[in-house]
């Protein structure tokens, strides 16, 4: 503790992901706990305490710090995408639905939220919605190789066997 008293703001964000990295989410807390006296206003430590809570299984409390993050910053794509991604596993798809909507209206570059929101489309019966959005970062396939699959269960559910049957193939062909 006495020796991350003296570490620069941005040392002290370095340590809290480092410690968020190897799944130290006490330590990290504890640094951002650190952080955020010194810089209140930054929504990026309320982001980052999200994510530490989500990974510690707390999601009240990264709900709660997601939003704060919101508050502090409406131009937040991150913490929108984090948000999403919480209330997808709490069946919240609408509201999941809406946080998706926004970070990637705010981040369209970003291959990771438009496959989290195909996956909440998908979840919502809305097939021909989350083929679009897993069509749209398709290429990120071999990065992110969910999307090929979730893109055959979408055209499975839509009833295409041909196209399932193709992503199917490329899924396997990449994560084997």
């Amino acid at each position: 503790r006495g020796t991350a008293e003296q570490l620069t703001p941005t040392w002290l964000k370095l340590l809290a992901d480092a410690y968020y990295r190897l799944e130290k989410g006490e330590e990290a807390l504890a640094v951002l706990g650190l952080l955020s006296e010194r810089t209140p206003a930054d929504p990026d430590i309320d982001l980052n305490r999200g994510q530490v809570y989500a990974l510690l299984g707390k999601t009240d409390l990264a709900l709660e710090s997601l939003k704060k993050s919101i508050e502090k910053s409406t131009v937040n794509a991150a913490a929108y995408f984090e948000l999403g991604k919480i209330l997808y596993q709490r069946n919240e798809l609408e509201a999941a639905k809406q946080a998706l909507l926004e970070a990637v209206r705010q981040d369209g570059t970003n291959p990771e939220y438009f496959y989290r929101l195909g996956v909440v489309c998908l979840a919502r019966g809305e097939v021909d919605e989350a083929i679009q959005y897993l069509e749209r970062v398709g290429p990120s396939g071999p990065d992110l190789p969910q999307i090929y699959n979730t893109l055959g269960r979408a055209y499975r559910e839509k009833g295409e066997r041909a196209k399932a049957d193709e992503y199917r193939k490329r899924f396997q062909e990449i994560t084997s």
